[in-house]
């Protein structure tokens, strides 16, 4: 049987406390490499797709790196879904099929502001772009900031038209996609 992708939990380690994400009360912990190549080898008859999302925020690992080049080097699509807040981590990595950002993670309580917030992301994305890795922007759920993170919609929609669209322009792929998705995110 074939899945179309995995999920794995490379850790239950979080550095939010979101209101809108269920409380992990398992021990904290991350997968070892061991751990991790183990379940590569069993998994891959099942799916070329990897997802590390579950509960945890997986670019916490310590070796998220390592991990994405082993999971690549045994030929898996990686993709990650991060709150965006230590996404500098994963900025050179030329590994990763996709990323989704949940943007409604943004809260000031993490002493950050929604600039440097969406800065830092969008220096990071702009690298990733250039490596070929799709980007989703993930706002769904309201909370107290929708009116500051609406406030850079237009700004995000902008942004990410032109990228977009200069990306797939000088892309030698455009030919091979029938159509081109923006997300409704805003």
């Amino acid at each position: 049987m074939q899945y179309k992708k995995i999920y794995l939990e490379i850790t239950n380690n979080c550095n939010l406390n979101c209101d809108f994400c269920i409380k992990n009360k398992r021990k904290q912990q991350f997968i070892t490499i061991n751990e991790f190549n183990t379940i590569l080898d069993k998994i891959k008859p099942y799916t070329n797709y990897l997802y590390f999302h579950i509960l945890g925020e997986p670019l916490m690992h310590p070796k998220i790196n390592e991990l994405i080049s082993n999971a690549k080097g045994k030929e898996f699509n990686i993709n990650i879904t991060t709150n965006g807040y230590l996404i500098k981590r994963i900025k050179d990595n030329k590994n990763i099929r996709q990323v989704n950002i949940s943007l409604h993670s943004f809260n000031d309580k993490y002493n950050i502001s929604l600039d440097n917030y969406l800065n830092d992301i969008f220096n990071t994305i702009d690298t990733l772009i250039e490596n070929k890795t799709y980007i989703s922007l993930r706002l769904w759920v309201k909370n107290k900031y929708n009116n500051e993170i609406n406030k850079a919609e237009n700004f995000l929609l902008y942004f990410f038209t032109i990228t977009v669209l200069a990306f797939w322009i000088s892309s030698s792929l455009i030919n091979s996609f029938n159509s081109l998705y923006v997300n409704d995110f805003i």
